[in-house]
């Protein structure tokens, strides 16, 4: 008996077989002769399985020996032995739990269910099927039984499958059995197994509201397109215009990408968000799309072939050989937004973020890859609203708990991505290897404790960033660039200006922590300045950096020195006490708690000032509308209409004082397309720090005057792709600066800006 090759499966299975022959006496070993192993002293029978698991899979060539161990264990156990042959399937393994189950409440018995499952005898294909339908998962345990063939066919023809049908039969099966196993596929391993796409859209959940999309999606033309997606948004519920949408991007790309850019500042919010946001959590709800590919840990030694697979399906080649890709991003939906952990259902952000590259960057969308990275995901308790996403019926990715284990500063983080072998590793150097180094890799909401661990470990290795750090940082400081623009039109040198200011991040995530560190570093403003705050209150750290309240390396680096001599948890005690001049809100899980009282007392800081201070910069910064932390109209009223108002979210105009006011996005589309376009043009090695403050000032500085007088700290979304040239231009020039640049896109930053504007995609 072995292991086969082991090294691919779950640590559960690679407990081996010695335990459980250990506890079964007297069974044979396939190729070990007759002899059988040392008898030992056996535990007593009850209904717990080996290590406490409910089933125990067993797996293997015919004639290996898997019934007669199956019936043993079964009998050893006081379960039941089933053989589910090769075809076993989701619905078998239900009839038979559920049967099982029944048995022993008839009895009376409250013990676990105990399965002894025989087959799925492709090693490969049939754990992965089963780990993907939650077999795994229980726990279980499962084995591989091995011997030659030689072994095998001798012992076929002792259990009297002598005549020449049943010998052929054998033979047939051994031959499949040892035929290498298909390549692991770019789909989801539940679609995959299900017939692919096709096959699985046709399911009853998912092959009606197919036929409705279909029918409503019938435009020819950009201006048609643009009629039927007002219509179904007159209805008010715009996750159907998401619907509508992806069907539109699956029958033609210049069609939908035409009709986004002919009215983005509609349609974005669908595109992207706020709507992707109840998009993904009800992802598999709605027909699976062929955009995007699925890493699956089960993967692991196989990532180049799987996006190679991907790469031959559906990206064009280069000229001069290869396939021509220019960016990918990348999730593994352990933190969408401020939802929590939605898994492979988190696909509708890579999704909707390569729109926005295409929208408002410029980049080809046929050249660009949204990939989901399938380690697993957390239960209801995982995810904001307490979804069932995991364990629905409809879930594609895999129905497992993400492996994780402490890390050296003391965090929760995954397994699967650090250590010799590491699947992001494996994931980055094989895109590297296939498509470059001048494709542009972006991490894309990780949990923060893994997202700062990993731009640190690869940011130089590769030109890679993660935008919720280092892209929400950027924009945040933009909209805090305008608003000093606001409030001092004329000002020529804003980022001066912003170091005499005092802020207070409330909230430290991923968007708050890379907000606070840009601050410090690249925007120079003191460290004394700048306060955080996290579920303990304000941070702070000891002398000697032993004691406080930080729960991690990056909290510790922005912590205040020394302990708070008030009350550090009350948000409105912190403001009359830090006096800040803005305060930042992405808290993710605390909406409205910038009530009347908190904007009160940002009011109070600029009225203690000399000569009354300047205006308190609020801005509620969570995702989506339901988290953000006060909306435009609360603040505008508690504040007078004296507060300048930013928002992650969008919030309609409100009218203050007889005056409209416009609240800003504070979204990372600001940034993100064209930062990762200049780098990606200019072919840049690296994208150091500095490229984040170049990228923040670049889109202050294209504020016009309509954005001003309606006191939008950012620009229109109506010109959001001639803010990201802004941007592309600024990061092109800083490269070239700093020679990190490949390509020279030229001389200054007119120059630049026309060629930039030369390799932008367009719909034909």
């Amino acid at each position: 008996a072995g292991m086969g090759s082991a090294a691919s499966l779950r640590p559960a299975v690679r407990q081996g077989l010695s335990e459980l022959y250990a506890r079964v006496a007297h069974t044979e070993v396939p190729g070990q002769g007759d002899e059988p192993p040392t008898p030992v002293e056996q535990p007593p029978r009850g209904n717990q399985p080996v290590g406490g698991c409910m089933a125990i899979l067993l797996l293997g060539p015919s004639a290996s020996g898997k019934s007669t161990l199956g019936e043993r264990l079964a009998e050893h156990f006081g379960g039941s032995h089933v053989d589910l042959g090769a075809n076993g399937g989701m619905d078998e393994w239900q009839r038979i739990l559920e049967t099982e189950e029944g048995r022993r409440r008839r009895e009376g018995s409250d013990g676990a269910v105990t399965l002894c499952l025989n087959g799925l005898p492709r090693m490969r294909d049939g754990l992965a099927f089963w780990e993907s339908q939650d077999m795994l998962n229980k726990p279980s345990l499962a084995l591989v039984l091995e011997a030659p063939d030689d072994v095998l066919k001798v012992r076929a023809a002792e259990w009297g499958r002598t005549s020449d049908q049943k010998q052929g039969g054998f033979l047939n099966q051994l031959d499949f059995y040892r035929q290498d196993p298909a390549p692991p596929r770019w789909l989801p391993k539940s679609v995959d197994a299900a017939g692919g796409i096709e096959v699985w859209n046709q399911q009853p959940e998912l092959v009606e509201l197919r036929k409705m999309l279909d029918a409503a999606c019938t435009a020819t033309t950009v201006e048609e397109a643009l009629n039927q997606v007002r219509g179904i948004m007159s209805l008010g519920h715009n996750l159907w215009a998401y619907g509508y949408l992806r069907t539109l991007a699956g029958k033609s790309l210049d069609l939908y990408y035409g009709m986004l850019l002919a009215d983005p500042n509609l349609l974005l919010p669908v595109a992207y968000t706020p709507t992707v946001g109840e998009a993904c959590q009800k992802f598999g709800l709605m027909p699976f799309c062929k955009r995007g590919c699925y890493l699956s840990i089960t993967d692991r030694g196989n990532i180049k072939q799987v996006l190679e697979m991907y790469a031959q399906e559906m990206l064009p080649k280069r000229a001069e050989g290869g396939y021509d890709c220019q960016c990918i991003v990348f999730s593994d939906g352990g933190r969408i937004l401020g939802l929590g952990d939605l898994g492979t259902w988190g696909m509708g952000i890579p999704i909707g973020k390569l729109d926005l590259y295409t929208v408002c960057g410029g980049f080809d969308p046929s050249k660009t890859i949204p990939v989901i990275i399938d380690a697993g995901c957390a239960g209801p308790a995982g995810n904001t609203d307490g979804l069932v996403i995991r364990d629905h019926k409809m879930y594609t990715g895999l129905k497992c708990d993400r492996v994780k284990h402490k890390s050296a500063a003391g965090t929760d983080v995954n397994s699967a991505y650090y250590g010799q072998d590491n699947l992001i590793n494996e994931f980055m150097s094989s895109a590297s290897e296939l498509f470059g180094k001048g494709c542009l890799l972006q991490f894309e909401d990780f949990n923060s404790n893994d997202a700062f661990p990993l731009l640190a470990e690869y940011r130089e290795k590769f030109l890679c960033y993660n935008d919720d750090i280092q892209g929400t940082a950027a924009v945040a400081i933009a909209a805090v660039l305008g608003a000093v623009k606001i409030q001092k039109p004329q000002c020529q040198d804003l980022i001066s200006e912003m170091r005499s200011m005092k802020f207070l991040f409330h909230g430290a995530g991923s968007a708050n922590l890379g907000g606070a560190t840009l601050l410090m570093g690249e925007g120079g403003v003191p460290a004394a300045s700048v306060v955080c705050t996290n579920s303990r209150g304000v941070i702070w750290k000891s002398d000697d950096g032993k004691d406080g309240t930080f729960r991690n390396e990056e909290q510790k680096s922005v912590a205040q020195v020394g302990k708070p001599s008030y009350d550090s948890k009350d948000l409105v005690t912190i403001i009359q006490n830090v006096k800040p001049d803005v305060i930042l809100g992405a808290v993710g899980r605390a909406p409205g708690c910038f009530n009347k009282q908190v904007v009160e007392a940002m009011l109070q800081v600029q009225a203690e000032k000399p000569g009354g201070g300047g205006r308190p910069i609020i801005f509620a910064l969570s995702n989506p509308k339901t988290q953000a932390e006060t909306t435009a109209r609360d603040c505008y009223a508690f504040s007078e209409g004296k507060a300048i108002f930013g928002s992650g979210t969008r919030f309609p105009s409100e009218e203050v004082n007889g005056q409209m006011r416009e609240p800003g996005q504070v979204n990372n589309f600001f940034i993100f397309p064209g930062m990762s376009f200049g780098a990606m043009c200019c072919e840049a090695k690296t994208i150091p720090e500095r490229m984040f403050m170049i990228a923040a000032e670049a889109v202050a500085n294209s504020l016009d005057e309509r954005d001003i007088a309606g006191e939008s700290v950012v620009p229109s979304p109506k010109r959001i792709r001639e803010v990201n040239k802004a941007v592309a231009t600024a990061v092109a020039l800083e490269s070239q600066k700093q020679g990190l640049a490949g390509k020279n896109l030229g001389a200054d930053k007119a120059e630049v800006a026309k060629t930039l504007e030369g390799m932008m995609w367009n719909p034909r």
